[in-house]
């Protein structure tokens, strides 16, 4: 009789840590997929960043749309270009999703993962932009355009999307982008 009452428990045990195994291997497969886009990210890297040593740069490895796949974000001063990068699971390889040119400016990237953002600065003698894209799923869209003149070649202001906005909410839209955005972990410069 005994025997029957260890049964119940054990046999119920077994199919518990069955469940819960299988509820851990989607986490396990995501942690692996992520594990070897940042293998990959790191061979590309290494490959980019050996050939040109001198170059001042900065990078990061962060999943901005959230599915557990993270992108490589990478701004270089030689060639004067950020770009934004993913893994593609399906050929085991890195695959280029948006690039931008930096003008005379430091390398700069800002990026949210709260808001699946990223930020691309593009800085001249003319003055500068903050062009703000949205990674969602799969999809990229552009969603704001912040564009700053110094008068050199423009009369002085900003406009944003297109439209002329004051100086005052210029700045305002620039501290936010400053304070709520994350700047790449990983430079040199």
């Amino acid at each position: 009789m005994k025997k029957k009452w260890y049964a119940i428990p054990l046999s119920a045990a077994l199919c518990l840590s069955m469940m819960l195994a299988t509820g851990s291997s989607s986490a396990a497969d995501a942690s692996t997929k992520a594990d070897r886009a940042r293998a990959c990210y790191s061979a590309f890297l290494n490959r980019k960043l050996v050939a040109s040593s001198y170059n001042r740069y900065g990078y990061d490895i962060v999943d901005i749309n959230g599915d557990q796949v993270p992108e490589l974000l990478l701004s270089q001063m030689i060639g004067g270009k950020s770009y934004m990068y993913t893994y593609d699971v399906s050929v085991d390889k890195v695959k280029k999703l948006k690039g931008s040119t930096l003008g005379k400016a430091a390398p700069g990237m800002y990026y949210s993962v709260k808001k699946h953002q990223v930020c691309f600065i593009q800085a001249d003698t003319g003055g500068g932009s903050y062009t703000i894209w949205q990674y969602k799923g799969k999809k990229l869209k552009k969603k704001m355009k912040l564009k700053y003149y110094n008068g050199k070649f423009r009369t002085r202001g900003y406009t944003c999307n297109g439209k002329s906005i004051s100086f005052k909410k210029g700045n305002k839209k620039i501290q936010k982008i400053l304070r709520t955005f994350q700047s790449l972990r990983n430079t040199n410069f």
